[in-house]
């Protein structure tokens, strides 16, 4: 994750911060959670939510998400980020558990909170590889925001 500004930092204090986190999505119609969770041998991070639930304060939602998080800090890099869910959730247990129809939407999900004016988000080609080697798409949601540098 890179940030961009007017002119080139003098120090590191000068450094806008960014703090970063990835999540892998499963989204299917026709699966619940405790059903993707068997098939994966994985546990749901929070933020999952079965279809029919209202999520969000919308309406029921149409379909089961599946939520996985990085288990990376949140300053870690992308790379980071990616080969940690790689790690812990290979993409070829994905597959053989036939988690690849059109039933079922992947998504990388990730989140940026940075405390500068922009910010911009580098996706090395490692990232975009462990992307694809799920089917994924990739989603990168950007949030202002303002921190305690010293966490």
């Amino acid at each position: 994750v890179h940030s961009t500004g007017a002119s080139f930092p003098n120090s590191l204090k000068d450094v806008a911060m960014k703090e970063s986190e990835v999540t892998l999505g499963i989204e299917a119609t026709h699966l619940s959670l405790p059903e993707i969770s068997s098939l994966l041998g994985r546990q749901c991070s929070s933020g999952s939510y079965e279809k029919g639930s209202q999520h969000g304060g919308r309406e029921p939602s149409v379909s089961t998400v599946w939520r996985f998080d990085s288990h990376a800090g949140r300053t870690a890099s992308m790379v980071n980020h990616f080969r940690d869910i790689a790690s812990r959730l290979p993409a070829s247990l994905f597959h053989q558990q036939g988690l690849k129809s059109a039933d079922v939407k992947v998504c990388l999900n990730v989140a940026v909170y940075f405390d500068a004016a922009m910010c911009t988000v580098n996706l090395p080609p490692e990232c975009v590889d462990i992307a694809k080697s799920y089917g994924s798409a990739v989603e990168v949601t950007c949030y202002p925001s303002s921190f305690d540098c010293a966490k």
